[in-house]
């Protein structure tokens, strides 16, 4: 049953009065008129009014006063409107399928929610998807609290709005049920990752951050070797990093087992991510291994030959993120001549380059120029340098500042991972923020002080030969003053070099190796 509000038309009799009046229209889902009354009489005489069902009325037809039989209860107006006997729609109708008093019995806002939503009560809004029968109906105010998508979509001048139906493209329904389930009840049980991982593309889609938060939580709970391809897919299509690094995490504590038995569960999209990162705790020979064993593995899929020559015009794909110039002489004469993926050619120009000798190589064999290794996060390779530490010092009283340069010009011969850094034991340190920088001023990483210590909430990244600063801010009190002193320290054959206010600094950090080391 649906209710528009309107202006009488000039064609009404002679018994109105000649200025135009409003009138409630009441309708049945067919948009037929089955009453209509003027909204100038009393309201408890509106109320109190015999329904005309199933028939068509006339222009000059009005609801009759009080009679004993059906009660009409509950109105709503859309303005502009007019009913069917004047042969127009209305553009805005909302369903009204709960019984009489549906409101008893619930006390809390979920169940009033549950309840508008099993019974569509109130609903003005239709969900549907192309090729598919299935619909849902909801209501706009209540996607427009969730989704600033829908709020735009709903409440602007688009064809949502005029139209009151949303068609959602490369969206699954039951993915789309379980989101509306989780607006209107709070629901926020997953059942299993392949419902997570549609539900979290809806969430994406229509920016339904709470949606989102709990799909990255349930899919980083649930991820196994299995399911690490689906899951990394998704990720990258949004380019959620958090569930990227997750997937990353995943795969490095499980190589042992994935290298070996499980190789086939690695995606080509996870191969190129694992290559292009610079953190990774598997050595350049470990990956190259486990590389061929994938391209034999798909050409085993295909029922292909498994030749060098055919392993190679796979392994092509990924040269260019490979960092063969990392490895040792011995690890490449060991380990990568004996697939014969390259020509006895490129092996030579390869390991002319590995001791240093510049050659140019041919396009077909382009790799990654990095001379180094990957970072390898473990308690095993964290290092410490001294980078700066003055006996004597002139002392001076405590001095309150808003904001410091710590380091400046702080660079190092080979890329580090700095999990923090110590400054002089004396100093004392309230309420301070250390923000590591690149000479753009881009953040590199935010550390905490704890006592002397300045540990980085996530572990900032240093490239070879680049310009970094360190800025302390907010409120530091400082025992001992110094003028800016330069500095160079070696450590596991890398150097560092800058200048510095402080009188002690002492870096933890992980080594990217030289491939001699």
């Amino acid at each position: 049953m649906k209710f528009a509000n309107s202006k009488s038309t000039k064609t009404e009799s002679s018994d109105r009065n000649s200025s135009s009046k409003p009138y409630l229209t009441i309708v049945n889902q067919d948009n037929r008129c089955i009453a209509k009354t003027l909204l100038g009489v009393p309201f408890n005489d509106r109320l109190n009014t015999i329904i005309l069902e199933d028939t068509d009325c006339s222009d000059d037809e009005y609801l009759m006063p009080k009679r004993e039989k059906n009660v009409l209860s509950m109105f709503r107006y859309a303005d502009n409107d007019v009913c069917s006997c004047s042969k127009q729609t209305p553009s805005q109708s909302v369903e009204m399928t709960a019984p009489l008093n549906w409101q008893d019995g619930l006390v809390t806002p979920l169940q009033r929610l549950d309840t508008i939503f099993s019974l569509s009560h109130l609903a003005d809004v239709k969900i549907i998807f192309p090729n598919c029968l299935t619909t849902f109906k909801a209501h706009k105010l209540i996607l427009a609290t969730a989704s600033p998508v829908f709020e735009r979509m709903l409440y602007g001048e688009t064809l949502e709005a005029k139209t009151g139906e949303i068609c959602l493209h490369d969206c699954v329904p039951d993915a789309v049920k379980w989101v509306l389930e989780n607006l209107y009840t709070g629901k926020t049980n997953l059942e299993h990752v392949y419902l997570a991982l549609p539900v979290y593309t809806v969430a994406q889609m229509y920016q339904i951050s709470g949606v989102v938060d709990l799909c990255v939580e349930f899919l980083k709970g649930e991820m196994n070797v299995s399911n690490l391809s689906s899951i990394f897919k998704v990720a990258r299509i949004h380019s959620e990093d958090h569930l990227m690094e997750a997937c990353l995490k995943k795969i490095t504590s499980s190589w042992h087992e994935v290298s070996k038995d499980r190789i086939n569960r690695i995606s080509e999209e996870m191969w190129q991510h694992m290559l292009k990162t610079d953190i990774l705790p598997i050595s350049e020979v470990d990956l190259f291994k486990a590389l061929i064993l994938w391209c034999q593995t798909k050409l085993e899929e295909k029922n292909e030959s498994l030749s060098p020559s055919s392993v190679r015009e796979i392994l092509q794909k990924f040269l260019p993120n490979m960092r063969l110039f990392s490895m040792t002489a011995d690890q490449f004469i060991d380990q990568v001549m004996p697939t014969k993926v390259f020509t006895s050619e490129e092996c030579t120009m390869l390991l002319m380059r590995i001791r240093g000798i510049q050659v140019n190589l041919p396009a077909k064999l382009s790799c990654s120029s990095l001379p180094y290794s990957r970072i390898a996060i473990t308690d095993d390779s964290l290092r410490c340098v001294v980078l700066h530490r003055q006996v004597e010092s002139k002392k001076f009283g405590s001095t309150q500042v808003k904001k410091i340069t710590l380091i400046e010009n702080f660079t190092t011969s080979f890329p580090i991972l700095i999990h923090h850094i110590q400054t002089h034991e004396n100093n004392t340190i309230m309420s301070a923020e250390m923000t590591l920088l690149d000479n753009d001023d881009r953040v590199i990483g935010i550390a905490k002080p704890t006592g002397s210590q300045w540990k980085f909430i996530k572990p900032a990244f240093l490239y070879a030969n680049k310009a970094y600063k360190c800025i302390v801010s907010k409120i530091v009190v400082y025992n001992k003053v110094s003028p800016k002193r330069d500095f160079c320290a070696h450590a596991c054959d890398i150097r560092f070099k800058g200048s510095t206010t402080d009188h002690f600094l002492r870096l933890s950090f992980w080594p990217a190796h030289p491939r001699n080391s």
